[in-house]
């Protein structure tokens, strides 16, 4: 249906057209709110699987090991390293 056919249907009926601002106002007001809301789901789960990857991956280690009897200091590096990214 055409645009100016609408346009004229509301006009040659007997509703006044100012009548029809609360309900357009409502819908546009209920469409952003449902759009906010899918918003905020998504931004959530995202939130949420970037923690749950961070808690399963183990951090990356870096530390100094001194071993007893042992005068020399060891770096020792655990699970990850610089290319530890090829692998993920």
């Amino acid at each position: 249906m055409d645009c100016f056919k609408v346009f004229e249907v509301v006009f040659q009926s007997e509703i006044n057209p100012l009548l029809l601002i609360p309900a357009v106002a409502t819908i546009a007001l209920t469409l952003c709110c449902y759009c906010y809301h899918g918003y905020q789901w998504i931004r959530d789960r995202r939130t949420a699987r970037i923690e749950e990857q961070q808690a399963q991956l183990p951090l990356p280690l870096s530390r100094i090991s001194i071993t007893p009897g042992c005068s020399m200091v060891a770096t020792t590096k655990l699970t990850h390293s610089r290319n530890s990214v090829d692998i993920y």
